[in-house]
């Protein structure tokens, strides 16, 4: 697979191409279309930030114009306290260093909350990876973008191809939901077919979880009848969040070997990912230091 088809495939999962028909059952989304200027200005500033190139004044104007559009929506959210997640199409900016440097210090209030040992350490490191990624500003959702060379690697690639295929990237930004980390799932869909789910962070270890794993398989697979036949492709990877009252999408990824198999794998789980029969993993033991250094 080269590049463009890599380009193209993970282009048929971008929210833009399903939130219009499942909005309802998801969290709210807000996007709007970048331009090339700004996605210019984007790729300028964090090769400035490198020491590398410069950022005119009107792209400096342009990325502030951004930021007080982002902070407007932001602002217009029902409970706008609970604050935003922001993202492009393509990926989010969990990279950024200023990210990592709020999950650091979230981290250490979480690690208090465990038992002290490695599996309480890991969840810890979740919850403050995901947390240091909620933004309540316009101008905090700007410092991540600019700050996350997945961001810069995504623009540059899109306006390589924009000559081709044309300029699509967005900005989304989606209305913050507390989930609770085991209670993310991935499942596997060949031709419209459910053929697997596993536990999303799947190098943790949640000891109430398989009890539960009956009622969320049928919920689960209760969500994903009502929602299949509004979904246009037949082949993708879909997350789940589990709430309380609903269940709801996260998102929908490639059904390609770039997109995480969580606890199956592309080598020698693909027939059953292909034609089954069901199977939902999770994990049962905790992970090892061997299993770290693949994760």
């Amino acid at each position: 697979m080269n590049e463009e088809d890599i380009f193209r495939i993970s282009n048929e999962t971008n929210i833009e191409n399903w939130y219009d028909s499942l909005k309802s059952y998801t969290m709210n989304t807000i996007f709007f279309p970048m331009s090339i200027e700004l996605a210019n200005a984007f790729v300028h500033y964090y090769k400035k930030s490198k020491g590398e190139g410069k950022v005119t004044l009107e792209e400096e104007k342009l990325l502030k114009k951004t930021e007080k559009r982002i902070d407007d929506i932001i602002n217009n959210f029902q409970d706008q306290k609970k604050g935003a997640f922001v993202r492009l199409s393509t990926r989010s900016p969990k990279d950024s260093r200023i990210a990592r440097k709020k999950s650091d210090e979230i981290f250490q209030e979480e690690l208090k909350k465990g038992n002290g040992d490695e599996n309480s350490r890991l969840i810890a490191i979740v919850k403050s990876s995901i947390l240091g990624l909620k933004v309540s500003s316009g101008k905090e959702a700007m410092d991540l973008l600019l700050d996350s060379q997945r961001v810069y690697d995504d623009l540059v690639t899109a306006l390589q191809f924009s000559k081709k295929k044309g300029f699509t990237q967005k900005i989304f930004i989606r209305e913050w939901i507390d989930i609770p980390i085991d209670m993310e799932f991935r499942g596997f869909i060949h031709k419209k077919n459910l053929n697997s789910i596993s536990q999303y962070y799947h190098y943790l270890l949640f000891p109430n979880l398989p009890k539960q794993i009956p009622i969320i398989e049928k919920r689960i697979k209760e969500f994903y009848n009502t929602i299949k036949n509004k979904i246009t492709l037949e082949s993708f990877i879909i997350d789940f969040a589990i709430l309380k009252d609903k269940v709801i999408l996260i998102e929908l990824n490639p059904f390609f070997l770039g997109t995480d198999p969580c606890l199956f794998s592309w080598k020698t789980d693909r027939k059953i990912f292909e034609e089954g029969p069901f199977e939902f993993r999770i994990r049962t033991v905790p992970v090892t230091k061997k299993d770290q250094f693949s994760i």
